[in-house]
């Protein structure tokens, strides 16, 4: 169980139980199966000749807006969002392995009041992001293995706005497909020290012939198409981890990790309409910054039954303002 006070963007970092219970850490540790997300050059290291992992996690999120200039307040009333993640690994020989997880390490939904002030700027929107992630880890000797997996991604957003006409609104729901890698290294250093190097690629989400349906007064359909087609480009940021793990003595391990989100591909947010064009087009700037994140994990094994984790890690927020 965790409780946070998340200022992130939308990146869902809850791939696996032991890292989530370990602050989200895992470039420099050997946690099997799930490894796949994490480091796929730890994999190799895979303790068992098969190994399934799935779990899934429940976010609550609760967003508040309050306008500087006056006493109004505005709430959100957003689902609970249930990122999951299933990672099946087996050893093809004693040094080569081969892996394939399905993750969802984007996506969330935000709910405003039908009235809130922002309505012309979103009033619903939400992303789904499925991840499928074939993998191949070898090792090199017994201290280094490397490991690489293509992935293939699903995603789908549905956005809600009101317009400035008598109460108009707009849906836009869109899907589209994509591609991009999961590299990773990693090095038994001595004993009790490892150190991981993960990289996750960019991944470009290009929706193109959305759908756009428009819930307008009849006295301004001749100059708003109730039914149109839309494109839209929303970027999955790429990763860079470095991680050290420390077995500091026989039942406590440290680890220790700093994320690099490049968040500074998140630009503008652009949607671009088939019909009616130059009225509907918009450019929504985003100006996202890059993101350093610096995490702590603990791991104490009390018994041979029972094992502590504890972690801590400090996200700011990506946006300027």
């Amino acid at each position: 169980a965790s409780t946070s006070l998340m200022a992130g963007g939308y990146q869902v970092r809850l791939q696996g139980a032991r890292q989530t219970g370990m602050g989200l850490t895992g470039t420099a540790l050997k946690s099997g199966a799930s490894d796949i997300f994490y480091n796929p050059g730890s994999l190799s290291f895979l303790g068992k000749k098969f190994e399934l992992n799935l779990g899934g996690n429940a976010i609550i999120s609760k967003i508040s807006f309050r306008d500087l200039e006056s006493d109004y307040t505005a709430k959100t009333d957003n689902p609970v969002s249930p990122p999951f993640f299933v990672y099946g690994a087996g050893k093809i020989t004693d040094k080569l392995v081969m892996g394939l997880g399905v993750y969802t390490p984007y996506g969330s939904k935000t709910v405003w009041p039908d009235d809130w002030k922002g309505r012309y700027l979103i009033q619903n929107i939400g992303l789904r992001a499925y991840y499928l992630q074939p993998t191949l880890s070898y090792q090199l000797s017994d201290k280094f293995g490397i490991g690489a997996g293509f992935v293939y991604m699903y995603g789908k957003a549905d956005i809600q706005k009101a317009l400035p006409y008598n109460d108009a609104t707009a849906n836009l729901s869109g899907s589209a497909t994509a591609m991009g890698f999961n590299l990773g290294l990693f090095f038994k250093a001595t004993d009790k020290i490892n150190l991981g190097i993960n990289y996750r690629s960019k991944i470009d989400v290009e929706l193109t012939e959305g759908d756009a349906t428009f819930d307008i007064p009849t006295s301004i359909s001749s100059i708003l198409p109730t039914n149109n087609k839309f494109s839209a480009s929303l970027p999955m940021p790429a990763n860079l981890d470095f991680g050290v793990s420390i077995q500091a003595t026989d039942k406590l391990l440290l680890s220790l990790e700093l994320n690099w989100v490049m968040w500074g591909v998140y630009d503008t947010l652009t949607f671009t309409f088939k019909e009616k064009g130059e009225l509907l087009n918009s450019k929504n700037p985003r100006l996202y910054s890059d993101s350093f994140i610096p995490r702590l994990g603990i791991e104490y094994n009390a018994s041979q039954k029972l094992t502590l984790r504890a972690g801590a890690y400090y996200d700011k927020t990506p946006t300027n303002k």
